[in-house]
């Protein structure tokens, strides 16, 4: 029952977050953002919304999506993949933190992603955040200070400065 709790307050952050990026929302995928959840629900208003977000968090193809450009996530540019990482970082938030602090996890591996890090660099990415973590912390109150912290601590570091895309 613990999960479905989580599960509905995350598909409400997620759709909270995506109604205030009205770019996003433009597309051909509802509030919920695209990813699987759009391909199923598609760009119908309302409620519905809340059943793409939970196909998009269940399924965890959302930052995959987001990535290669498939299951509607296409083309946005820097902004976008900007408006995204802030998004899965405030829905995402404690569990980052504390992935963060451990420098592993699914979650930030999901991050990793998302700032175009290969599978093989995700581990210098939590090695980075593990390392950096007190001044990181300093910005997760703030999405938007915190991907400018991470991007700034990915163009310090020698591996992920050239193998992820900033």
């Amino acid at each position: 029952m613990k999960n479905k709790t989580q599960l509905a307050i995350m598909a409400f952050a997620v759709i909270t977050m995506t109604f205030g990026v009205s770019a996003i929302s433009a597309k051909s995928y509802g509030l919920a953002g695209c990813g699987l959840g759009s391909i199923i629900i598609g760009n119908k208003p309302g409620i519905v919304q809340v059943f793409a977000a939970t196909s998009n968090a269940t399924s965890y193809n959302q930052t995959f999506a987001v990535t290669t450009g498939t299951s509607n996530c296409s083309g946005g540019g820097s902004s976008y993949n900007q408006q995204q990482q802030e998004i899965f970082a405030a829905v995402n938030k404690s569990i980052l933190e504390q992935e963060m602090a451990t420098g592993r996890g699914e979650k930030l591996s999901a991050f990793a992603d998302l700032f175009g890090c290969s599978q093989n660099h995700a581990v210098s990415f939590g090695d980075m955040t593990r390392k950096e973590y007190t001044e990181l912390s300093k910005y997760t109150e703030d999405p938007s200070s915190f991907v400018k912290a991470i991007k700034m601590e990915i163009s310090k570091d020698k591996v992920l400065s050239t193998s992820c895309v900033i």
